[in-house]
């Protein structure tokens, strides 16, 4: 097999369901088994809000959420009749992906935070970051940003983005559809930040990296997998999170 053809290959099985579940599964449990341990680590804004939808319809306990995650993976994958496989070495690209993407994010942050400070409003100070507030110990912040990494992925972009391109595309033509969607979603993905009890103070400038993070984050989803995406902006998470400790 050619190299071209082994990188098309590569692209293709990341972006398979099966795959973006097997490679988001160490994450997820990752997370949920670090808030069970350490109880007073903070749980992000979007695992909070969809706990409590899912508590409204009686779906409550801890592993609800999760659970629904995994199965809705597992359903996308079952109708889209794809291969129950997963081709070794492809897990690992992933994670070199979201390695590179997390790490270009933080260094585009740092370079580029003079720029987005020229759009301050009076009062702002450039804090260019995703993730939520400090916690006390070096372990529950790695845990609340890896959590931060899948709950805001499968929230903004799994669930919304994937609902707001079916909406729109019925009016539509796909490209418009998936920009449109991709736009809206970004925008509520970065006010949810200033939204609730955990909502931090409005800075205009980092409203507007959220903005243009998000729209990176709906443009790897739709490229290269929700298995990538939720790498990246946990690795970003991470790295931002041990900086500003």
């Amino acid at each position: 097999m050619s190299v071209s053809a082994k990188l098309r290959s590569y692209f293709n099985e990341t972006r398979r369901p099966l795959v973006c579940l097997v490679f988001a599964a160490p994450l997820l449990v990752l997370y949920e088994v670090g808030v069970w341990t350490f109880p007073e680590t903070a749980r992000n804004g979007a695992d909070v809000w969809m706990r409590g939808w899912l508590g409204a319809l009686g779906l409550g306990g801890a592993v609800v959420l999760p659970a629904v995650v995994i199965g809705v993976l597992l359903a996308w994958h079952y109708t889209s009749r794809q291969p129950w496989r997963v081709p070794r070495g492809v897990l690992l690209g992933m994670a070199g992906e979201s390695l590179l993407v997390g790490f270009g994010l933080r260094v585009f942050a740092r370079f580029f935070a003079p720029v987005f400070s020229l759009f301050q409003m009076p009062g702002d100070e450039t804090r260019i970051a995703l993730a939520a507030g400090p916690v006390n110990r070096l372990l529950q912040r790695v845990i609340e940003y890896i959590g931060a990494g899948v709950y805001e992925e499968v929230l903004f972009v799994l669930v919304l983005l994937s609902a707001l391109i079916a909406i729109f595309s019925h009016q539509l033509a796909r490209p418009r559809a998936v920009l449109l969607a991709a736009l809206v979603s970004s925008i509520l993905f970065a006010a949810a930040h200033h939204v609730g009890a955990q909502g931090e103070a409005f800075y205009f400038s980092v409203f507007l990296f959220r903005l243009l993070a998000g729209g990176l984050f709906a443009a790897i989803f739709l490229n290269r997998g929700f298995g990538v995406a939720i790498g990246a902006h946990a690795v970003y998470d991470v790295l931002v999170g041990m900086h500003s400790s």
